[in-house]
């Protein structure tokens, strides 16, 4: 007599299959639901931007900078962040771009012609000289590109405290590209103006001013400040244009390097910084940084 087939096994496999199957949809089902309570949750938002740029930082540069810092197996400070890229640079009208456009790019987002500062489809027209010799006369025209917004000029309109601070003259193509808007580099006496709360061709985006500036080029910007603070610049104290134009002196005298120096007050900051610069450090008193 044959022993009736043994159908437990079947029956497990069978029963183990379908957990699995059940399983499988449950995971599915959890992953669609976490990945669809992460959309719907809020993203944090940040709160402010602090923007680094070292001028002609590329590969190599940034290669000998490591080897120095940290040898041939280490790494910059930065190289360690959690989100790290590489990006092509070229101009819209250049395979190599220099500053002006590089910096301008990043500030707008917008493609720009060489040498010019933060304004699309302008094409570079230097500037001309006045009866002094200085390249004073602005000679862009009036339908020579537009001016799209800067990162800073965006964050003066939502109310937030804004600064450009650099090694070089705050005229110059890098630091210009975040409040200014010419049609060439060169144009370092129309960039001062732009930058000069109540004077004559202040840029309007900037509303009561930038905030923080802090640079060289202060015999282009004395050329362009309000007379009350060309005076007490004059003087050699230090000076602190406010939202009015006009200049308020601090007992710190400015040594001849470097020649600008430029903190707005604001509501935030109810009193001047003093502000002591040498050729080899910078100390200033202590007071609430900008909101």
């Amino acid at each position: 007599m044959k022993r009736a087939a043994r159908k437990h096994p079947m029956t497990r496999t069978l029963l183990s299959t379908l957990l699995l199957a059940a399983c499988s949809v449950l995971a599915t089902q959890a992953q669609a639901q976490t990945a669809a309570t992460m959309r719907l949750a809020p993203k944090p938002q940040a709160k402010n931007i602090i923007f680094f740029l070292g001028d002609g930082m590329g590969p190599t540069t940034i290669t000998a900078a490591r080897i120095y810092k940290a040898g041939e197996d280490g790494l910059l400070d930065f190289e360690r962040l959690d989100r790290t890229a590489r990006i092509k640079t070229y101009s819209a009208d250049a395979q190599v771009t220099d500053s002006a456009p590089s910096m301008g790019a990043y500030m707008t987002g917008v493609k720009i012609n060489n040498d010019v500062i933060s304004m699309k489809d302008a094409k570079p027209v230097a500037p001309s000289k006045d009866g002094n010799g200085n390249l004073s006369i602005d000679r862009c025209g009036a339908a020579n590109g537009s001016s799209p917004m800067t990162i800073l000029e965006l964050a003066k309109a939502a109310g937030k405290s804004v600064g450009a601070v650099t090694t070089t003259e705050l005229t110059h193509a890098t630091p210009a590209s975040t409040f200014s808007h010419v049609c060439d580099r060169d144009m370092a006496y129309t960039i001062a103006q732009q930058v000069v709360p109540g004077g004559a061709g202040f840029n309007p985006r900037l509303k009561d001013g930038v905030d923080v500036l802090m640079g060289g080029g202060a015999t282009t910007s004395r050329l362009s400040m309000p007379s009350a603070t060309r005076r007490a610049a004059a003087t050699g104290a230090t000076w602190w244009p406010n939202w009015k134009g006009r200049a308020i002196s601090s007992p710190t005298p400015v040594p001849t390097w470097p020649p600008a120096v430029l903190v707005k007050n604001s509501s935030a900051c109810t009193a001047p910084r003093a502000i002591s610069i040498t050729p080899r450090s910078a100390a200033w008193s202590s007071r609430p940084w900008p909101r």
